[in-house]
């Protein structure tokens, strides 16, 4: 921050990430980017996410366990993502599409 001089623009917490964007859902608090990157699925936090992003903001999703979108354990892609994969040549691709369309439900949500 210091060394790109933004400093000013950044406000730091080591809270809650959940507790802070449910905190951040009025429209003078909501954030301009939020980068999602937890361990595993990242589920649980779409919807504080999604609801504390302003208008047109960035939202920034990684998900650490490809293993299951990519079709190694169909039971945990289904009861994560509500999608069953079979391991296929394409299993990567639409191991991203399941992720998009994940991320895409819970925003048609607001």
């Amino acid at each position: 921050m210091r060394h790109n001089g933004v400093e000013h623009l950044i406000v730091p917490s080591e809270g809650d990430a959940m507790t802070l964007m449910y905190l951040s859902t009025s429209y003078e608090k909501r954030f301009d980017v939020i980068d999602l990157d937890p361990y595993g699925c990242p589920n649980r936090f779409l919807d504080g996410a999604i609801q504390s992003l302003t208008s047109g903001g960035s939202l920034l999703v990684t998900a650490n366990d490809m293993a299951v979108l990519a079709g190694n354990t169909p039971e945990a892609c289904n009861a994560k993502y509500s999608s069953v994969l079979l391991r296929m040549k394409c299993c990567h691709e639409m191991g991203l599409r399941i992720l998009l369309h994940c991320i895409e439900t819970h925003s048609n949500r607001y």
